[in-house]
């Protein structure tokens, strides 16, 4: 299997350059799918707050994805942020144009595992303290094997997840990192091949 989107993915690329576009053969890929779905549904949730021209709701929007663009890089994440201060006080509509732009950009490829187990351990530092020692070493030996490729981050996103549940951590459980996609589109027989 190569490592480009196949004829179909190049086709819709060319054409559209903003939207994730995979060949069917590299959606077998886990990683691959995952960002391909957390892309395609971040970039429909996009599209309604560009519908909206309305500033509230792009603040909204980058507060709960704060945590996934984080995963995308530290850089992308300030550098939206920046657009959504707006200190030139541009008009809405361009605000979000360019916020649109580089929010795309962002999702270019999928995040490299070493920016996964930063937004991972940020997220784990507003649950620690709350958890037995054991937990909390159980969860540090998820992110050994992560940082190893022997499981997928999904693990050790959803053992967090519970705690955020557990927990009632009203910001985290806000964040799309945690859900950013219906779990029902992993497949059960994912070879988990290609983890990076």
């Amino acid at each position: 299997m190569g490592r480009g989107p196949g004829l179909f993915g190049a086709a819709v690329a060319a054409c559209f350059p903003n939207l994730p576009a995979e060949g069917e053969g590299r959606l077998t890929n886990r990683t691959l799918r995952e960002h391909f779905f957390t892309a395609l549904f971040a970039f429909a949730a996009l599209r309604e707050v560009e519908a909206s021209a309305d500033m509230g709701e792009l603040v909204r929007f980058h507060t709960q994805h704060k945590f996934l663009l984080m995963a995308q890089g530290q850089a992308k994440l300030r550098e939206l942020g920046r657009i959504v201060a707006n200190p030139e006080k541009l008009p809405v509509k361009e605000v979000l144009r360019r916020y649109g732009e580089k929010f795309r950009e962002a999702f270019s490829r999928p995040p490299r595992r070493t920016s996964v187990i930063n937004v991972l351990e940020h997220a784990f530092g507003y649950v620690s303290e709350g958890l037995k020692p054991k937990e909390r070493e159980y969860f540090l030996r998820l992110l050994s094997e992560y940082r190893a490729g022997r499981i997928p981050a999904s693990v050790a996103r959803e053992v967090l997840r519970s705690w955020v549940i557990r927990f009632d951590v009203a910001y985290l459980s806000e964040q799309t990192f945690f859900e950013p996609f219906p779990t029902d589109l992993l497949l059960p027989w994912d070879s988990g091949k290609g983890e990076e």
